[in-house]
């Protein structure tokens, strides 16, 4: 088989990633759609994110990231699709007869190949999963101890005769996320969930059931049976206001969903991680905001409260002086009348002592007037205590 080639400026190769998404444009091509993609990030050629195709899909704005400058239009680009070297066979000449009948039909091959091959390349949890199954269908319903011991699995509630058919749908599903970078989680329980970066988005396969009447004579309660329809529902649940549900149509089965609901739920991800950062950064605004505004409070608090001490001194000293002019003139005017006794000179002596005391520039202490509060001339107030 020979190499394949494909040659595309620069410029080409950049508008038909814009147009289509790579792996379509690949199987259009028929062409690997790796080689494609290892290209375009080697040349450094923009290519659109998942959520680009959703919002072109509903007939949002988009913008189309320009080439950078570093790179030449114009200069042509050759993609190289080397055929891979074949495997050494061990298979009977039968089993040979239906590889080589296979390879002809080109990308039917895989659903044709031994259903042995088929499993080695499931996706692990999907392994789990069948392996989870067969241990549960081999447990007695009351046996609740081994019942618990389950290992991780992936969510699916359906009939029996449809788990291989959802097991296979959910491969695909796992392994279109795996291509474009995200996981897909489960545990013991079953709780299974796609994790777009730091969002868990969960999700199971269920099968549709409809109620129909108990005709049973011998049974009267309940009145309704479910009955399996054999429609599978692929269902995402970011919370429960935003619930998803994707259902086999009688023209058109999950299987051929896979592509839609992988982009989707990767758009919802990637929207919902893009709503957290924005309320990351909004809250983190506002507790800066309501820290800033706590600060200015304590600011003008303390302001307030040291022009409250300033006016309490000035007014301290304003009394001081004012009581020292009235002792002043009360001196002058009994020294003049030659009628200035012992006691008057004493309390004018006192009088004096006191201003000392209550000017916030001297505060002289005294024996008396000690727990007394100088601001408000009151008692301080006494604290209880332990003795």
């Amino acid at each position: 088989m020979e190499t394949k080639k494909l040659s595309f400026t620069i410029e080409e190769l950049h508008q038909l990633a814009w147009k289509e998404s790579i792996s379509r444009l690949a199987k259009r091509l028929d062409f690997n759609e790796a080689v494609i993609r290892n290209k375009c990030k080697e040349l450094g050629i923009p290519t659109p994110h998942s959520a680009y195709w959703s919002k072109l899909k509903f007939g949002k704005s988009v913008e189309i990231t320009a080439l950078p400058k570093s790179v030449d239009p114009k200069q042509v680009v050759v993609l190289e699709d080397k055929p891979k070297k074949k495997q050494r066979s061990t298979k009977t000449g039968e089993q040979s007869n239906s590889t080589n009948n296979t390879c002809g039909e080109g990308k039917k091959v895989a659903t044709h190949l031994p259903e042995a091959n088929k499993k080695q390349r499931e996706h692990p949890l999907v392994v789990q999963t069948r392996n989870e199954f067969k241990r549960q269908s081999r447990i007695a319903r009351d046996n609740w101890e081994e019942l618990q011991k389950s290992i991780p699995h992936l969510s699916i509630y359906v009939s029996k005769e449809h788990r291989e058919r959802a097991l296979s749908i959910f491969d695909m599903i796992i392994k279109g996320l795996n291509a474009r970078g995200y996981a897909v989680r489960a545990d013991e329980q079953g709780h299974t969930a796609v994790v777009i970066i730091d969002v868990e988005i969960p999700i199971h396969i269920r099968e549709k059931r409809k109620r129909v009447p108990n005709k049973d004579p011998q049974r009267t309660w309940p009145k309704y049976d479910y009955k399996h329809t054999g429609i599978l529902v692929f269902v995402s649940e970011l919370c429960s206001w935003r619930r998803k549900e994707y259902y086999d149509k009688p023209y058109v089965k999950l299987e051929e969903k896979v592509d839609v609901i992988v982009e989707r739920i990767i758009a919802e991800g990637l929207e919902e991680h893009r709503v957290k950062i924005e309320s990351a950064i909004r809250r983190k605004q506002e507790a800066e905001q309501k820290q800033l505004e706590k600060e200015r409070r304590l600011r003008v608090n303390a302001e307030l409260e040291k022009f409250k001490d300033l006016f309490r001194l000035q007014k301290r000293w304003h009394q001081a002086e004012t009581i020292r002019a009235f002792l002043d003139t009360y001196e002058e005017v009994f020294s003049a009348s030659n009628d200035f006794s012992d006691e008057q000179q004493n309390w004018l002596a006192w009088a004096r002592k006191k201003a000392d005391w209550y000017d916030p520039f001297i505060e002289d202490d005294d024996e008396l007037m000690k727990g007394i509060d100088r601001d408000k001339l009151e008692p301080l107030p006494v604290k209880d205590g332990w003795y």
